[in-house]
């Protein structure tokens, strides 16, 4: 049986890091999160900006 290896908040910041560095992210808008936590019920000029961070966020659960 495989054992769950608990990732530390350097590890995770190194993930975080890589991919983002990966797609050329500068300053990263922190309303994004909120945009893809809670999606607004009108498209905004966010949509396609926050597409791409969820993308990001896919890669680094994938790496997790």
């Amino acid at each position: 049986m495989a054992t769950k290896h608990k990732i530390t908040t350097q590890e995770f910041a190194q993930i975080l890091s890589e991919e983002f560095d990966r797609d050329n992210w500068g300053d990263i808008n922190p309303y994004l999160f909120q945009h893809i936590a809670y999606p607004p019920d009108e498209e905004d000029d966010n949509d396609e900006e926050a597409q791409n961070l969820k993308e990001v966020l896919v890669r680094v659960l994938a790496r997790l």
